[in-house]
């Protein structure tokens, strides 16, 4: 019997237990009471001419039931594999029916049939096949209409405006009016059945899922004509609006451009554009176009009334502007700001949005201006009244009191300011900017790096959620970095940087992904699976050298340029090759990395291993002056940062002392500051920067000649590169020391 029945089957379960109970049902498989077996004839199975698969034998099987009994099933096909008792309870009072003979009595034998099932308050089908066999009796040319009779019988039972309409009933009743959408032909319904598609499409984006509310706004593009931009304007403006932002979060840029060309030319007026603009300048800039982005906004804000001078902004004028905004906020804290009238003007609102976004523009492309536009944010606030965006005024205004003034307490109050903003006024839509702000430019300066990263993460999500892709991915990006810094172990941010790339390349963030990418191709040539043979150079798995950097310098993104030099600064100082270093010292000089990553915490990196690098040069060509000077200005940065967090930066200090002090012979400073340097980094879990340090102290003690002292050093620092996971660099140091 079971070769009979795996020969009819071909093991499939569903198919099994329904043939078996085929064949009890025809006799052919029977239980004897005399002799207390199951009975059945071989030959007459193996010749029966078993249906070719299981979605016949499930139309047999419903072809079993009663007319109304089959009917409820089709009814249930068509509305997906699962469906809501309540939803059923509406349809069938669109339907006139009575509870007594309603869809739900319908569905019982069904139940004890097997064919579905009552989860909850829910009905499932037992096996998508089992859908699949009830759908196909209804026939392909009957499904439109049939779809649509469904739909409409559910709008009829909608006794609440559309705002009010149950989530699940209103996607059901749409899904089954697009399906039938052929056989609607007159154009009030059309436009009903456009406006449904758009509070689908709108619930849709309140739950992040913009995929689904994309298709939602297309169905509702597709009712829609020529003449309703005249007769149904809102709606149209409303419907192409929402579309458009839709495709910008879904990457879908093509796309977005036909409807926003379509936005900017039937648009009656300019405020009726401004959705199109915001959007506009989000997909440029995302698509690393940041001086059609700025453009774009500025010229937007010369419209609402706040125009800013084209001119460029020199250093001394940006510190101007940052330091007669801290006098604005001077004895204001968030109690202040909370006590004042909400902002109510709508240019000034419009304004303030369109400064937001204009934030991380000028970050990446032109951070000279950035403080004007922080300071009309901080003017409009104080005149106008507190608003969502204000929040986003005060941390960047702590970013710019970091990055200009180097005054950190001040940047970290107005910081923790702007967090109250946002918690009071719920601003959960900012949170992804306001976490990248705060824990990627303010905190890092003050509070240990490693507290940044839950924040930052939780920041990605937000953004993610609220459909803010840029700041999302920005934020993903810095926490990447910064557990790198922090010296997480390189084989579990390998992984997260593949997550990562995927993301920018869903959204199609190409600016993020190339400032990704070197960081990346760093950390592979450290672990060392690639095979690389020379691990100082930027080629494998991920990027190509130089064709990547030409790449980048060509569509000037600047932050992935300074990246690249910057992480081959650090992999030619791990690797000992020092004069590489000075050469990617100098890149990142020209290319003015300390401008273009301002505040991030990727500028103490620089100073670390520019400083050391210029330590290491000091004693190679003692003769040139300008290495101790660079390694002196590397030493007072650090001296200002560990001021601030010694958690972060002291470590950090005591190794550049260290280091200056063996040039100068001083053995006995230079000892008590490599053993003051290791400590600090490993209490504070440091422990990529730990391998450093014992590295540099076991070559110190080796040139003193303090053999047994180095040995254990550079066993230290072997375990510690291997804990991190630079397997790479610590066959590296092994091989150097046995030869």
């Amino acid at each position: 019997l079971a070769d009979a029945v795996y020969s009819k089957t071909s093991g499939n379960c569903l198919f099994v237990v329904e043939l078996l109970s085929d064949l009890h049902r025809q006799g052919l498989l029977r239980y004897s009471v005399s002799s207390r077996r199951w009975e059945w004839d071989d030959e007459t199975i193996a010749a029966l001419d078993i249906q070719a698969n299981v979605v016949d034998l499930m139309r047999r099987k419903l072809l079993r039931l009663g007319a109304t009994e089959m009917w409820s099933v089709k009814v249930v096909a068509c509305l997906g594999a699962e469906t809501k008792k309540s939803t059923l309870d509406l349809l069938s009072f669109g339907l006139g029916l009575t509870p007594e003979n309603g869809l739900v009595a319908l569905l019982r034998r069904p139940v004890e049939e097997g064919l579905l099932m009552k989860v909850g308050s829910s009905y499932r089908f037992s096996h998508d096949q089992i859908q699949q066999a009830a759908y196909s009796l209804v026939t392909v040319g009957d499904r439109p209409s049939f779809h649509l009779q469904l739909g409409r019988c559910l709008l009829k039972s909608f006794t609440a405006t559309l705002d009010g309409v149950d989530g699940d009933v209103l996607f059901t009743c749409v899904d089954q009016l697009n399906r039938g959408s052929s056989k609607i032909s007159d154009r009030i319904t059309k436009v009903l059945v456009a406006q449904l598609n758009l509070q689908a499409g709108k619930k849709s984006i309140a739950s992040s899922a913009f995929l689904a509310a994309s298709i939602y706004l297309r169905f509702a593009l597709c009712y829609l004509d020529e003449s309703d931009w005249e007769n149904n304007y809102s709606l149209c403006l409303e419907v192409y609006s929402s579309l458009s932002e839709t495709e910008y979060v879904t990457g879908k840029y093509e796309e977005m451009t036909l409807v926003l060309n379509e936005v900017f030319a039937r648009a009656r007026t300019f405020d009726d554009k401004l959705r199109a603009y915001y959007t506009l300048a989000s997909a440029t800039a995302a698509q690393s176009d940041f001086k059609a982005a700025i453009s774009t906004c500025f010229e937007v804000l010369r419209q609402l009334g706040e125009p800013f001078e084209e001119k460029e902004v020199d250093r001394a004028t940006a510190m101007q502007e940052v330091t007669h905004t801290k006098s604005m906020l001077e004895n204001k804290d968030a109690e202040w700001f909370m006590s004042q009238n909400l902002m109510t003007d709508r240019r000034a609102l419009n304004s303030m949005k369109c400064m937001n976004m204009l934030l991380l523009y000028l970050y990446y492309n032109n951070v000279l201006k950035l403080p004007l536009v922080i300071s009309r944010m901080v003017q409009l606030t104080i005149r106008h009244g507190m608003c969502k965006v204000s929040a986003m005024a005060f941390s960047s205004h702590g970013l710019v009191c970091c990055g200009f003034l180097d005054d950190y307490a001040e940047g970290y109050r107005v910081g923790k300011i702007a967090a109250a903003i946002t918690e009071r006024l719920g601003a959960q839509e900012l949170v992804a900017r306001i976490n990248v702000v705060l824990y990627g430019c303010i905190n890092v300066w003050t509070e240990p790096l490693q507290s940044t990263l839950p924040p930052l993460m939780a920041g990605h999500d937000a953004g993610v959620s609220s459909g803010d892709p840029e700041y999302a991915l920005a934020a993903f990006q810095i926490s990447t970095m910064s557990a790198f810094q922090c010296g997480r172990p390189l084989n579990e941010i390998v992984k997260k940087m593949a997550e990562l790339d995927k993301e920018c390349k869903q959204y199609r963030m190409e600016m993020m992904t190339a400032t990704v990418l070197p960081m990346w191709q760093c950390m592979l040539n450290l672990i060392g699976d690639l095979g690389q043979e020379d691990p100082t150079v930027l080629e494998g798995g991920i990027i190509q050298g130089d064709s990547f950097l030409h790449m980048q310098i060509e569509r000037k993104i600047k932050a992935s340029v300074c990246q690249y030099y910057l992480v081959r600064l650090l992999l030619a100082y791990t690797f000992g090759k020092y004069e590489l270093a000075a050469e990617m010292y100098d890149k990142c000089m020209e290319a003015e990395l300390d401008k273009n990553l301002m505040t991030r915490f990727t500028v103490s990196v620089f100073a670390l291993y520019g400083g050391l690098t210029a330590l290491a040069m000091a004693r190679i060509d003692p003769e040139n002056s300008k290495w101790n000077e660079v390694a002196n200005r590397s030493i007072s940065k650090m001296e200002t940062w560990a001021s601030s967090s010694a958690w972060n930066f002291e470590h950090k200090l005591c190794l550049l002392r260290a280091e200056k002090m063996a040039n100068a012979g001083d053995r006995q400073g230079a000892a008590a500051f490599y053993d003051r340097a290791i400590k600090l980094a490993r209490d504070h879990g440091f422990v990529n920067e730990e391998a450093v340090i014992c590295e540099r102290y076991a070559e110190f003690l080796r040139l003193t000649g303090d053999e047994e002292s180095a040995k254990g050093q550079y066993d230290t620092a072997c375990n510690a590169y291997m804990k991190w996971g630079a397997l790479r660099k610590c066959e590296d140091l092994k091989a150097s020391r046995s030869s």
